[in-house]
């Protein structure tokens, strides 16, 4: 029924989980495929037209392309599956909430236990909040790392918000997706944790401490600039930070000359 391609935490977690919900999973007989890979090696993975693909990856493309962007310029059938969904806690069997962006209801899916799933036909909405909020991430984690404190990480929260309807409707797409509850979930949990890759990536270099663990936030913020030329945006400021490599005081002096520049923006 499913083949999931990619053996890390969150590939690992999805096999329990639809197994777990009575549902095969097989690399020869299957109609859904899952790639559990990080979203810029999406394209080297997948090469079957005639199956639907489940996308769980959330970032750019190099280009600055969504997946789904690049899916639906090679004629591929997709789906999105969203949500905050830690692994360590998949197979726990501990609820969440979840949300499939799709052309149509995938009832093997709004099957799974313990996911809650929601029905969602916006799936580009859905993969441009995935993949921003892993930049949001890295932002906040930058954001503890300096010590700026609790109150201001909220207030920066909150300007978030701001910038992805800013996007949403520079882009002309459907700015209420902010608020399902599986996406806005997901930007809390992976900007609030230090369980988030993402937001280890931007605390980790304020610290200069070597990260281990790959995330999807650099290559992310690196291809929004892309995207995005020219643009006061928080991701922005961490695209410049991936782009060049920062950490430690060159990780605060350009958050200094950002925030000051940001602030004159808003006021």
């Amino acid at each position: 029924m499913f083949k999931i391609i990619g053996s890390g935490s969150f590939g690992t977690a999805l096999r329990h989980v639809i197994k777990n919900s009575g549902f095969v999973i097989s690399d020869i007989d299957y109609e859904f495929v899952i790639p559990a890979v990080p979203s810029y090696a999406v394209p080297d993975v997948l090469d079957e037209k005639e199956k639907t693909i489940i996308f769980v990856s959330k970032g750019f493309l190099e280009n600055g392309k969504l997946i789904g962007e690049w899916a639906d310029k090679i004629g591929l059938k997709w789906a999105v599956f969203a949500g905050p969904h830690f692994a360590s806690e998949l197979v726990q069997n501990l609820e969440t909430c979840s949300v499939l962006g799709a052309d149509s209801e995938i009832p093997e899916v709004m099957k799974w236990k313990n996911m809650n799933v929601k029905f969602s036909h916006h799936k580009i909405e859905i993969q441009l909040l995935g993949a921003l909020k892993n930049i949001y991430a890295c932002f906040f984690g930058i954001i503890d790392g300096l010590k700026l404190g609790k109150n201001f990480s909220a207030s920066m929260f909150s300007l978030v918000i701001e910038e992805i309807n800013e996007i949403f409707n520079k882009l002309n797409l459907e700015s209420n997706m902010i608020y399902n509850q599986a996406c806005i979930g997901d930007l809390i949990l992976t900007c609030t944790s230090s369980q988030s890759r993402n937001y280890n990536e931007g605390f980790n270099r304020v610290m200069n401490i070597k990260n281990h663990q790959l995330s999807e936030a650099k290559h992310s913020a690196i291809a929004f600039i892309k995207r995005f030329p020219d643009q006061k945006y928080i991701c922005s400021f961490v695209g410049e930070v991936m782009h060049n490599d920062l950490k430690g005081s060159d990780v605060k002096s350009l958050f200094d000359k950002f925030y000051k520049d940001y602030k004159e923006l808003k006021n």
